[in-house]
């Protein structure tokens, strides 16, 4: 890989990065209603911190592994379907949170937050 074309895959890497990172803050924070929503950063830290160090191993590793996933799109109209279905969800899975938040529908303990958030990262870090 030139320079060049190195140079232009960590900035559309970043452009990316930092779109998913806006998309999923709108996504919690303005159905909270506020950004002292501090289960919305964990969360987000717990999600965008691993990516973070996936893209950096891969630019420098193996950046052609990481353009190759850049350019991917699924060409079958079933995983499309899948995809979109699983968006969907994604979607509700970060707003719904956002909305209990601003109208206090539930009251977990701290330690059951944590928890599920250290959950939520050993399922993003586990490679079998």
């Amino acid at each position: 890989m030139t320079e060049g074309s190195a140079a232009r895959l960590a900035g559309a890497v970043l452009a990316r990065f930092i779109a998913g990172l806006i998309v999923v803050a709108l996504l919690l924070f303005v159905p909270a209603g506020s950004i002292r929503y501090w289960e919305g950063w964990i969360y987000m830290g717990v999600l965008f911190i691993p990516i973070a160090f996936v893209a950096l191993y891969l630019l420098k590793h193996d950046p052609e592994l990481l353009e190759r996933r850049m350019k991917t799109r699924e060409q079958e109209s079933e995983q499309r379907t899948i995809i979109a279905l699983s968006t969907f969800i994604i979607i509700v899975g970060l707003v719904v949170p956002g909305l209990d938040y601003r109208f206090g529908w539930s009251d977990l303990p701290v330690a059951v937050v944590l928890a599920a958030d250290g959950v939520v990262l050993l399922g993003i870090s586990y490679s079998p």
